[in-house]
C-alpha cells in the first residue's frame, strides 16, 4: 500500500477530508444509464473524489466505452480475447475491475477487512456483478431507477482498499 511522503500523494492515499466528500456522494441523486452512470460509474467517480485516482479514465483507455449490457459485455470478451490474463483475472467486471485496481496500487482484500470508502462488489438481483461502497452499515450500490441500495456485508463477493 501506498502513503503519502512529504505532502505528496502517492497511489492509494485518500485525499484529507475523504469522509466529508464520501458522504455528500452517498447522498447525491443520480440517473442510472448504462456506460456513464451505472453502478461501475457510481463507484469509481466515488474513487476518484476521495483519492484524486481516475479509475473510470484508466477503464475507458484500456477497454474502451459500452452503451448496454449486451455493449459491455461483448467489451470485456474482446479484450479478454485479445490480452487474457495480462489484463483481466477473468473476462468480467470482476476481471476489469481487479485489474485497474492493481494497477492503481488498490489491492484486493478479503471482503471481511473492508472499511468505509473502499470498493466493494456483490452479484444484483439480475445475476449481474454490480460495483459499490462500503458504508459504515453495510454497502451502497446504484440501482437501475437511479436510487442506492443497502447490501449487508455477508453478500459482498470481493472488495479492494481504496486507502
Amino acid at each position: 500500500m501506498w502513503k503519502s511522503v512529504g505532502g505528496h500523494r502517492n497511489m492509494g492515499s485518500r485525499v484529507d477530508n475523504w469522509e466529508a466528500i464520501l458522504s455528500r456522494e452517498l447522498e447525491k441523486k443520480r440517473t442510472f444509464v448504462r456506460g456513464k452512470s451505472d453502478c461501475v460509474y457510481f463507484a469509481l467517480s466515488v474513487v476518484k473524489n476521495i483519492t484524486n485516482i481516475d479509475l473510470t479514465k484508466d477503464g475507458k483507455k484500456e477497454y474502451g466505452e459500452y452503451k448496454s449490457k449486451y455493449g459491455y459485455k461483448k467489451l470485456l470478451m474482446d479484450h479478454w480475447l485479445k490480452y487474457g490474463e495480462s489484463r483481466m483475472c477473468e473476462p468480467s467486471v470482476y476481471g476489469a475491475i481487479n485489474y485497474l485496481c492493481k494497477k492503481n496500487g488498490f489491492l484486493e482484500i478479503p471482503k471481511s477487512l473492508a472499511q468505509r470508502g473502499d470498493l466493494v462488489m456483490t452479484v444484483n438481483h439480475t445475476n449481474e456483478e454490480a460495483l459499490g461502497i462500503k458504508t459504515n452499515q453495510g454497502s451502497c450500490y446504484l440501482a437501475f431507477d437511479g436510487t442506492y441500495v443497502n447490501v449487508p456485508i455477508e453478500r459482498l463477493n470481493h472488495a479492494w482498499a481504496i486507502r
